[in-house]
């Protein structure tokens, strides 16, 4: 029951999660080291940082566009969209190198 509620919260409120752990769970995700619900944890609960959060909603993009629906695997220019994500949360990138067009528009 206790579980059921802090997911809950979690949902309505978001996750506290730093640039590193966003970049670790994407680069899990692309290697294929991350389970599987770390990456719909990253994409489908919000995060209290709002940038980070825009992160997460590009990511959701990125996914819609490039994550086949028949192999569930990413495209090459999805990995490329993500690896560039990655490098922009480990280079803590300041707001001018947002990674806004990351996922095509």
């Amino acid at each position: 029951m206790l579980g059921s509620i802090r997911a809950k919260w979690r949902q309505l409120i978001g996750v506290r999660r730093s640039p590193d752990e966003v970049a670790d769970l994407i680069e899990g995700f692309l290697d294929g080291t991350g389970d599987d619900r770390d990456w719909d944890d990253l994409t489908s609960v919000p995060i209290v940082d709002r940038e980070l959060n825009r992160i997460r909603s590009d990511l959701l993009r990125i996914e819609n566009r490039y994550l086949g629906e028949v192999d569930g695997h990413i495209s090459a220019e999805g990995v490329a969209k993500l690896r560039t994500i990655v490098r922009l949360l480990r280079g803590r990138a300041s707001e001018a190198d947002s990674p806004e067009g990351a996922d095509g528009g």
